[in-house]
């Protein structure tokens, strides 16, 4: 836990603080309508879908919408205290993404340490896979990808325990948060009755079967059928030859580019087949499936987003096979080492200037890792001569300022905000240090565990 703590604590001094893409701001209206009118409908230009009785509804799985409830109404409350009512919900909804992505440090490293891995073997792969793939930049973008990703973490361990029920209950949360996944339950039900029995598998898929009847009336109740989803403008239509190579290798969106690590999956998934032939074939077909979706999905793009975002459910478990086959020469960590290093580098603008503002000068189909480098110190520079101005509501004005929590708080409360941003950093990076000092203090077992964390060696 120390590890994600640390984590958690490092992303949260460069989190947004609010919440900028529409996405987001389409589940972020769900939430509010839930708190505020016990409602769904929210503006038609927030990523929604006409339905019922003239209104309009996200067309997105309520499942984030709700858990984005608890933060917001906690910010309404301070809100309600310090006079900023609007800012201080959006700045509780927004950090749920960095705590989402410590979990994930934490849960990545448990899934690592079934598998077989060392605990060092396993924070390197997971904080590898956090701070060295483009996972980095959803830790402050509010995407649905972290929270789906920890829960399909916490699904694979639990299933690879042989914990059928409280692994269907993580896949449940994950359907609800992203609909997709539940095409995942023919994979994990095999699984689950291959490990166990029938009777084990159909209790793990009660969870999900309760995930589907809460999907079904919410469907009825926005577009008055179970099966529309409000994705009407949207279609299985892609073409999966071309869109293949793009997702693999395209320099826009290339999963070889953004997420260098997963050059070594092959390599260590063929290792580690021997020995753990049923965690492999899953973590393999989630990515299959997560990557065949996309391939054939209209918008394989994912939208004006930062590397194939929709792929990330499917790669994030992937490299927990990572884990075993880094214990192995030590020239194997080296060259981790060197690609999550690669990849940070790839992502690392993203952190501080909103991939939205390539959107002011757009000439191409997705935002550029130069162009994205480009544009740090002009909005550097922009922020250090404006911060202190009127913060605006032009469309676009957000996206020239460096995009931290840090810069919001000084644009939108002035002196008083400089010297909370001030505070509350030096707070953090207490914290941190803290967090990193007990780390070193943390004996961490070198030595490859053998059959480890309930999962049986098959033939």
């Amino acid at each position: 836990m120390t590890v994600g703590a640390a984590t958690a604590t490092a992303l949260l001094l460069f989190a947004q603080g609010t919440i900028t893409n529409v996405d987001g701001q389409s589940q972020f209206a769900t939430a509010r309508a839930i708190v505020d009118h016990h409602a769904l409908a929210i503006a038609p230009h927030l990523q929604s879908s006409p339905g019922l009785h003239g209104r309009w509804y996200s067309w997105y799985g309520i499942g984030l919408a709700v858990i984005t409830a608890v933060p917001y109404a906690v910010g309404k409350l301070i809100g309600a205290v310090i006079g900023q009512s609007n800012n201080a919900e959006l700045f509780m909804a927004s950090i749920l993404m960095p705590i989402a992505c410590g979990l994930i440090v934490v849960a990545l490293m448990r899934l690592c340490r079934t598998l077989g891995a060392s605990d060092r073997a396993a924070a390197i792969v997971a904080l590898g896979t956090v701070f060295g793939t483009y996972l980095l930049p959803y830790s402050k973008e509010y995407f649905t990808e972290p929270v789906v990703i920890l829960c399909l973490l916490l699904c694979y361990d639990e299933a690879l325990h042989d914990r059928t029920v409280t692994s269907g209950i993580a896949l449940a949360v994950a359907c609800l948060v992203r609909q997709q996944t539940f095409v995942m339950l023919p994979v994990l039900g095999l699984l689950w009755w291959r490990r166990d029995t029938m009777v084990a598998a159909v209790r793990g898929a009660v969870p999900v079967g309760v995930a589907v009847l809460i999907t079904a009336w919410v469907n009825a109740a926005r577009f008055g059928s179970v099966t529309n989803f409000g994705y009407s403008h949207q279609h299985f239509n892609g073409n999966p030859v071309t869109d293949t190579w793009r997702l693999l290798i395209s320099p826009y969106k290339g999963l070889v580019i953004f997420a260098p690590i997963v050059v070594l999956v092959p390599w260590a998934v063929a290792e580690l087949w021997r020995r753990r032939r049923d965690a492999v074939a899953l973590l393999v077909a989630g990515f299959v499936i997560t990557f065949a979706l996309d391939a054939f999905w209209g918008d394989w793009r994912g939208g004006w987003c930062w590397g194939p975002r929709l792929l990330l459910p499917g790669v994030v478990p992937l490299v927990a096979v990572l884990g075993p086959w880094l214990d192995g020469p030590g020239r194997r960590r080296r060259l981790f080492g060197l690609l999550a290093v690669a990849g940070f580098v790839v992502s690392a603008p993203v952190m501080v200037t909103s991939v939205e503002a390539q959107l002011q000068n757009a000439h191409h189909s997705g935002p550029q890792i130069i162009e994205q480098y480009r544009m740090v110190p002009t909005i550097a520079r922009y922020t250090l001569h404006h911060a202190h101005e009127e913060r605006s509501h032009v469309l676009g004005e957000s996206q020239r300022f460096i995009d931290v929590w840090q810069v919001g708080l000084i644009r939108s409360v002035g002196k008083k905000g400089a010297a909370a941003a001030v505070a509350g950093s030096l707070v953090l990076l207490a914290a941190l240090g803290l967090e990193v000092r007990r780390l070193t203090r943390l004996p961490l077992d070198d030595a490859q565990p053998g059959n480890s964390g309930g999962v049986t060696p098959t033939s």
